[in-house]
């Protein structure tokens, strides 16, 4: 339930009742009409209190008077309005209040309070908005042209008042921006971007290779950008010229603006250096996409740590996390991308608009700026000609985007070091649990039903063992054929310990199924993407290691299962 009013407009005849009559049909207990008060002569089929409240003129003006009204106006000699009780009443009732308003009526409503969200309704053309008004039967031929040409002058104020309705489908302001969400993996480096709808899963890696010839001292950076089938419902196989632009526009601002320290990568001058891989899997593409990867690549780079290095001489030590604390990568800036819409009839900006907006505007451009308001990056995503005063009022626009951008990767690392320090911390469990992977391909396609595990064809009977991998609670053994079920005092220390890793390795395997590679170029299908791990039935041991399982989760249950028989007290020592 929103406070908030929303304004539907349109000419008679182009679809208003229609339309508001499945809303209400739908969606009984969200939204309700609001009565509206009329001057003029009931109909036939209307009711007093249901479909307006009919009143003199006299009395009517002298509300209007007292400020009783939240908008009025008049058309063909009758007056029309909503008091501020109507609304009000409807609010109470928890239910978000819908008002049939016409252009006269928008336009007192604009600068009202209660901000109103103003939606208009345009019929096909004239002459379809004349056969409807015919086939009513309730118009004579006089009121027939009047509302016809009340139409084109309420048509012509819609194109020529640019402030009067709201255009963007996701219900923000022209200049405003998406609400942003980040969550980070277990593992360093792993980090999920949410840009309103748009989302973007990043995975960083590293390596130890050999150096590039022109800088044998420097490390390589990679950003490589994989756009499936999951990420948009019209997506085509084979056409990858959007994929290669917006990853060709990741590293021209990442990697040429020097935002990472590469010289500190280096471990052994020409022969050894480190390579930091960024793999960028968009779960769903909803617009702005550029923006929401470079933010996810920014912040798992911040997010990331390499092992420490011993060199001794020509040799060189690579320790594990345990035996010495990882390091850092140097980050000099951050060099954060946004996209701006520009619709040039009407000369306004379009704040990352939606997929459906950047395919309708007349221009798209791509600006990156770090937190020093510098341009690291400007690119137009369409070949029409600009003026250069564009871009100048484009950074007056993104610059405080970009420090807010900046100061929430920074918070999030803060929050995500303290929570790791505190021993609770799930990962990207609260990403499953809020079904933020959920894509509007997999909407498109799959109707909007819960996507189910890997589709098996035998029933698998009598579980070895029954696992919830998606709790923080330590894993509890059942034996096979045992009459009595408990949990074991002795082994809870043990199978605590391997819990964490258990869990580790399966939140990396369903970040894998989300969207990582089947092989090393592919993704996975919509159909074998899973929302999360609900439940382990396995079999036999063959078809375990068959299941939708990582291996090396199952030799580590294997494991525990072998430490558990061995601290588990057996019957005959009762």
């Amino acid at each position: 339930m929103s406070s908030r009013p929303v304004v539907v407009s349109g000419p008679s005849g182009c679809g208003k009742s229609t339309l508001l009559s499945r809303l209400f049909k739908e969606y009984p207990d969200k939204y309700a009409l609001s009565v509206s008060h009329t001057t003029r002569q009931p109909r036939s089929t209307e009711q007093h209190g249901i479909d307006y409240y009919f009143s003199s003129k006299e009395e009517m003006i002298k509300a209007i008077e007292h400020g009783e009204f939240f908008e009025h106006a008049e058309f063909s000699g009758n007056l029309y309005g909503t008091s501020f009780e109507a609304i009000h009443n409807v609010v109470k009732s928890g239910k978000t209040c819908i008002l049939d308003l016409e252009i006269q009526g928008v336009r007192s409503t604009k600068n009202s309070s209660l901000n109103p969200l103003c939606i208009l309704i345009k019929p096909p053309n004239l002459e379809e908005l004349k056969s409807r008004l015919r086939n009513r039967g309730t118009e004579t031929d006089e009121s027939l042209c009047k509302r016809l040409k009340q139409a084109e002058i309420d048509m012509a104020a819609a194109d020529t008042e640019q402030d009067l309705f709201d255009y963007r489908e996701d219900l923000r302001e022209n200049e405003e921006f998406r609400p942003v969400r980040l969550c980070f993996g277990r593992a360093f480096g792993s980090c999920v971007a949410e840009f309103g709808n748009t989302k973007v899963f990043v995975k960083t890696s590293c390596s130890v290779v050999t150096p590039n010839l022109t800088r044998p001292s420097s490390g390589i950076l990679r950003i490589n950008l994989e756009f499936g089938p999951q990420a948009v419902a019209h997506y085509e196989v084979g056409r990858l010229e959007k994929c290669i632009e917006y990853q060709r526009l990741l590293e021209r601002n990442i990697k040429d603006a020097r935002c990472v320290c590469l010289d500190t990568l280096c471990i052994i001058s020409g022969e050894k250096v480190w390579q930091i891989k960024c793999d960028v899997y968009v779960l769903n593409n909803d617009g702005s996409l550029v923006d929401c990867a470079c933010v996810a690549i920014l912040s798992a780079l911040r997010h990331f740590r390499i092992p420490s290095v011993t060199r001794h001489g020509t040799d060189y030590t690579i320790h594990s996390f345990d035996d010495k604390e990882p390091l850092r990568l140097d980050i000099f800036h951050y060099p954060c991308m946004i996209t701006l819409g520009y619709y040039s009839r009407k000369e306004i900006f379009i704040c990352e608009p939606s997929l459906l907006e950047e395919t309708v505007l007349d221009q798209c451009f791509i600006l990156a700026m770090n937190a020093h308001f510098e341009f690291t990056l400007i690119h137009h995503l369409k070949p029409q000609p600009y003026k250069d005063n564009l871009i100048l009022r484009a950074k007056s626009i993104i610059h405080s985007r970009v420090k807010q951008l900046v100061d929430l990767i920074n918070r999030e690392i803060e929050e995500d070091m303290v929570k790791r320090s505190s021993r609770n911390f799930t990962g990207f469990g609260s990403l499953i649990e809020s079904n933020i992977i959920y894509s509007s391909a997999m909407k498109y396609c799959l109707h909007e039903q819960t996507v189910e595990l890997v589709n098996m064809r035998d029933e698998m009977k009598n579980p070895k063992h029954d696992v919830d991998m998606c709790k923080d609670e330590p894993v509890i053994i059942r034996k096979e054929n045992s009459s009595r079920m408990e949990k074991v005092e002795l082994f809870t220390d043990v199978v605590d310990s391997d819990d964490s890793l258990v869990e580790e390795l399966v939140m990396e395997e369903s970040s894998t199924v989300l969207a990582v590679e089947e092989s090393d170029s592919c993704l996975r299908s919509p159909e074998t993407k899973i929302a999360h791990v609900e439940s382990l039935k396995l079999g036999n041991k063959n078809k375990r290691r068959k299941a939708a399982i990582p291996s090396n989760v199952m030799q580590l249950l294997d494991e525990i299962e072998e430490k558990a028989n061995v601290l588990q007290p057996n019957e005959s020592s009762k």
